[in-house]
């Protein structure tokens, strides 16, 4: 068996634990590769149909466009709770966006847009790149985030030939033990359409 299996404890106060199986693969297209399975895990689509990722069963999706000035972005959002993850910085969840070309954005322009306001989090440090399907995503990470400074984020940004890829991803600190890794298999789950 050549798989890879990672386990995150994402420390919320219900104490989920999510497991994702990811196939060891070179990258390529492989019908015989799988993501998980009905029971842990669901492929979700965004309204656009840009895009495509694996979300954990039990999390609630928001797959509308975001507006963005009469431009819009393609997005997925998945959390327990959409609004809360929407509205604080102490709520666990992830979103992905894929800004087209027509936006003409770079990755730091995307990362600088899912960057939460400054005083949010208390420290902000790059971290090296990441590989993903589509090459190596810059990555930041974000830690002494929300209001007891207990949550920490990760973003993550690629450029790919259908515009700038990112995935931003909240939860219980600290990013590099444990939001990082898990942070890359979503990114890794990501297929573009």
């Amino acid at each position: 068996d050549n798989s890879v299996q990672i386990s995150i404890d994402d420390s919320t106060p219900t104490d989920d634990t999510l497991v994702i199986t990811v196939p060891v693969s070179n990258g390529n297209d492989d019908p015989n590769t799988t993501l998980g399975d009905e029971e842990t895990a669901k492929t979700v689509t965004d309204d656009s149909k840009a895009f495509t990722v694996l979300v954990p069963s039990g999390l609630n999706v928001d797959t509308r466009q975001l507006p963005n000035n009469g431009n819009p972005i393609s997005h997925i959002s998945a959390s327990a709770d959409i609004k809360a993850y929407n509205d604080t910085h102490d709520t666990y969840g992830f979103s992905v966006l894929l800004a087209g070309p027509q936006l003409n954005v770079s990755v730091l322009d995307m990362l600088n847009y899912l960057a939460p306001k400054d005083g949010v989090c208390t420290s902000e440090t790059e971290a090296a790149p990441v590989p993903s399907l589509y090459g190596d995503a810059t990555v930041w990470l974000l830690e002494g985030c929300g209001t007891n400074g207990l949550f920490a984020k990760v973003i993550m940004a690629v450029p790919t030939d259908k515009g700038i890829l990112a995935l931003y991803f909240q939860g219980a600190g600290p990013t590099k033990d444990s939001l990082e890794p898990l942070a890359q298999i979503i990114l890794l789950t990501v297929q573009l359409t």
